[in-house]
């Protein structure tokens, strides 16, 4: 099962390795039973053309945003990452990160978090720890000092 991979590395999501392993499945404390059989409903219904297509239309993609190219995000931003998310092994991605490439890209990028032991799916693996990071980031932009922020 995809979700659950907690390898990096360029071969860590191999398909022939996903395939081919008959072990059990050892579901992650933030990912339930009903959680899989919730999505494994929609996928039987649906299919998971939806995730797909996203792949293949990542060529139709670079063509539609090409007049955007090299264009700044403008906004404050807090970036946090699992230090086990697959994409931030790729190769290039951790430089880009730490080196200044972001911030070259984000000019008003403030923060760059990395979760140690966290994945991809870190808003499910760590929500309080990334609620609360979204709680302080939003904080600091209260016009009113005395006004406390509902935490909802």
């Amino acid at each position: 099962m995809a979700i659950t991979v907690e390898t990096t590395g360029s071969s860590a999501m191999s398909l022939q390795k996903m395939q081919s392993s008959n072990k059990q499945i050892t579901l992650p404390s933030w990912l339930s039973e009903e959680d899989v059989s919730y999505l494994a409903s929609v996928y039987a219904k649906t299919g998971f053309a939806g995730g797909l297509n996203y792949y293949r239309c990542l060529d139709l993609n670079w063509e539609l945003m090409a007049p955007w190219t090299g264009a700044k995000v403008q906004v404050p931003t807090k970036f946090i990452v699992g230090d086990g998310d697959l994409a931030y092994h790729h190769p290039g991605v951790k430089g880009y990160i730490h080196k200044g490439g972001l911030k070259r890209d984000v000019p008003m990028l403030d923060e760059v978090v990395v979760i140690k032991g966290a994945g991809h799916f870190i808003q499910q693996e760590r929500a309080q720890e990334i609620s609360e990071h979204i709680y302080e980031y939003i904080k600091k932009f209260s016009t009113d000092p005395t006004r406390e922020l509902s935490k909802l």
